[in-house]
């Protein structure tokens, strides 16, 4: 297949994504700056607990050299790094930043089993990250149930709508009364380190997979919560209805922060900085994983994974491409219009061929009219495939769609 010319049918779609800049710039570690102002808590301050010394946390994580991480934590609470310099961070055009920290169990906590949570406003400092120490009591869980911290961002401070943006999270631990024993995650047993031919790279460090593979001439670099994989097989997403399994991710702020992640690395590397350009990006980062079908033809199977599989293992079939993509696009900083299609086939019976619709009235190529609005055709199994390009295979098919979110 000869490649597609660079995309340029995007001439509708202006509004969703924020130009970007200042994405740079040198990060110094300075973990002796700690302040912390909690907004709200889920129960009383225990008067006679002991305050927090930064140097005093048990379990240490090495952090890298920039980017917002979990430095160290046990039984009473975390000691966080907040870089407002990172690249999630500078797709949030907040003054402020209102951070939601919890204590719950793992990986997916079931009604009221989340055990503490705070919400801090911090105040980073203007040279390097800022650290933040906050107290937390997840001793209410019950014996053998592992917990886990998480922090995420809260675009918008307070406001319950928002989607949280996923920051960072601890590997599993069981409590005591005086420490905490650090559990191993299934995810690390299930997902080994990998680095092949094709460049794809994947590594387990606290709390996350981070997979990097090469798309087209750079580098894409992504994070996925540990629990956030597990969650697949602890919620069977395969039973779930497509919209239901996107959701989910876009409410664990899985997506919004692999979206914010993607237009942070473009708008750093250069690679993309206008809406248009950004939204392409994010087109060819999916088409660039690394697996996938032999051939656009092939149709999609019933194992369904979850948003956050498909990231993990590096890769998946048409739907679950598809769905990615969708779930990306539909969420800040795009909160762009599309839906899900599929042609050629049976979507109830996992028969066919997925893509995604990307709304644009002015759009030419392979277009659908789906409830009055104009949908370009998005193939998400291979690099190279233009915004209204669909296979020769797939041309007036007929096509069933849904709205992802």
């Amino acid at each position: 297949m000869p490649q597609p010319s660079r995309r340029a049918f995007l001439s509708g779609v202006t509004g969703g994504v924020s130009l970007l800049a200042g994405c740079g710039g040198t990060i110094q570690n300075r973990p002796d700056r700690f302040s912390v102002t909690p907004t709200r808590t889920t129960r009383p301050a225990n008067p006679e607990a002991p305050s927090l010394d930064p140097g005093d946390l048990q379990r240490r994580v090495e952090p890298p050299d920039s980017g917002s991480f979990v430095r160290a934590y046990d039984q009473r609470g975390l000691q966080f790094l907040v870089d407002p310099s990172s690249l999630v961070m500078q797709t949030v055009p907040d003054d402020e930043l209102t951070l939601r920290i919890r204590a719950q169990g793992y990986p997916a906590p079931e009604p009221g089993e989340v055990y503490d949570e705070k919400r801090v406003t911090v105040e980073p400092a203007a040279d390097g990250r800022t650290g933040v120490t906050v107290p937390l009591d997840p001793r209410a869980a019950p014996d053998h149930r592992t917990v886990y911290y998480t922090v995420a961002l809260l675009p918008g401070g307070d406001a319950e709508e928002s989607a949280p943006v996923h920051l960072h999270e601890t590997d599993p631990f069981l409590v005591s009364a005086d420490s905490i024993t650090a559990v191993r995650s299934q995810a690390s047993e299930e997902l080994a380190d990998v680095e092949n031919d094709s460049g794809a790279r994947r590594t387990s460090v606290e709390g996350a997979i981070r997979v990097e593979y090469p798309v087209g001439d750079h580098r894409i670099a992504l994070s996925v919560p540990k629990s956030a994989y597990l969650r697949a097989g602890h919620y069977a997403f395969q039973t779930l209805a497509p919209q239901s399994l996107v959701s989910a991710s876009v409410r664990n702020g899985v997506v919004p922060r692999l979206a914010r992640s993607i237009v942070g690395q473009a708008s750093a590397d250069g690679v993309a900085s206008t809406p248009r350009e950004l939204v392409n990006h994010a087109i060819d980062v999916v088409q660039a994983l690394p697996n996938g079908p032999k051939s656009v033809t092939e149709s999609y199977d019933s194992n369904r994974k979850s948003l956050a599989q498909t990231v993990t293992e590096l890769g998946g079939d048409s739907e679950d491409r598809s769905l990615l993509l969708a779930g990306l696009l539909a969420t800040a900083p795009f909160d762009l219009d599309v839906v899900m299609m599929v042609v050629d086939g049976n979507a109830a019976e996992g028969v066919g061929h997925a893509a995604v619709g990307l709304r644009d009235d002015s759009a030419t190529g392979d277009t659908y009219t789906l409830d009055g609005r104009t949908y370009a055709f998005v193939e998400t199994t291979e690099l190279g495939w233009d915004v209204g390009e669909a296979p020769t295979a797939y041309r007036d098919a007929p096509v069933e769609w849904y709205r992802p979110i």
